[in-house]
């Protein structure tokens, strides 16, 4: 005779089940998401270290170019007011990150999410280097003032926009393979969206700040 015979095994209550469930599923949501934020980081180092290898392989071509972007990048904050100066920020902020979003709709947006934040980590990575090797302390100091605070909040913004749009990639695409019904997470996916909106706007906040009190101290056209 059989133990189970005698002592039948409990049946776990449905409660206890469901939350069980839930536990799982939280877990796998938090492991998708360390992964897919280390993917991101690795990607926006990559660039960066590619940007300023770029600048070094050719110092010549690129060095051109960054004095033309830096010296129009200069020029069009020169007199501007407070105001103005956060609304050019905010615009292409915002431009970038929608773009970013509208791909987190999409089953095949990892690959766009990935281009665009490797090709803004690379400019980054091509500016620093360019104002380290062409400017030298003064270079190093304008960096710290003027970019620095504004440029760690974006990247930061960046990196969890990412991540956000690759965590909503992978789960429309897991719904469409699996024919999954339960319905597509717009809901987190719009409130992660609306937090890393935040960040970016406080980004912005910084650059206009630090622009507007120390970039004027540099002359480095």
């Amino acid at each position: 005779m059989k133990i189970s015979a005698v002592f039948p095994k409990k049946e776990r209550p449905i409660k206890t089940q469901t939350i069980d469930k839930y536990k799982t599923k939280y877990k796998q949501q938090i492991s998708l998401s360390d992964k897919l934020l280390l993917v991101s980081g690795s990607v926006m180092l990559l660039g960066v270290l590619i940007g300023v290898l770029l600048f070094r392989t050719n110092s010549s071509y690129m060095s051109n170019e960054l004095c033309k972007y830096f010296i129009s990048f200069s020029t069009d904050f020169s007199g501007k007011s407070y105001l103005e100066i956060l609304s050019g920020f905010l615009s292409v902020n915002i431009i970038y990150y929608c773009i970013v979003m509208i791909m987190g709709t999409s089953a095949l947006g990892d690959a766009p999410i990935v281009i665009m934040t490797f090709l803004q980590s690379t400019g980054l990575g091509a500016l620093t280097s360019y104002l380290f090797t062409s400017y030298g302390i003064r270079g190093f100091e304008y960096f710290l003032l003027v970019l620095f605070p504004g440029k760690v909040i974006l990247m930061i913004a960046s990196l969890l926009a990412a991540q956000n749009g690759l965590i909503s990639v992978n789960h429309i695409r897991s719904c469409l393979k699996h024919n999954l019904r339960e319905e597509y997470q717009l809901k987190q996916y719009l409130i992660r969206s609306l937090f890393v909106l935040a960040i970016m706007t406080i980004s912005c906040l910084s650059d206009s700040v630090t622009i507007k009190l120390f970039a004027s101290l540099f002359s480095l056209n």
